[in-house]
């Protein structure tokens, strides 16, 4: 546990707190290249997640189509396929 300086007020701040006790600043001891790097770690997780939706929903559609038999499992549903 390093002491930094809080990047608004100057006081000295554990490097591991939440915020800055003196003024409130939240993440007082990261610099913006830190910032930054969090900030590309949200959105790859959250890509990560869409495209792992995305696959799995293919993965349900695919199954369920050779259930019905595919093109001919429209008429079941009482649409013609032709």
């Amino acid at each position: 546990m390093a002491l930094k300086r809080c990047k608004e007020c100057g006081s000295e701040v554990s490097d591991q707190a939440f915020s800055c006790p003196n003024c409130g600043v939240p993440t007082p001891a990261l610099d913006e290249d830190q910032v930054e790097n969090i900030r590309q770690q949200g959105r790859f997780a959250q890509s990560r997640w869409f495209g792992g939706l995305l696959f799995f929903g293919g993965l349900a559609w695919l199954f369920f189509s050779a259930q019905s038999g595919g093109a001919d499992g429209l008429s079941v549903l009482g649409r013609s396929g032709t």
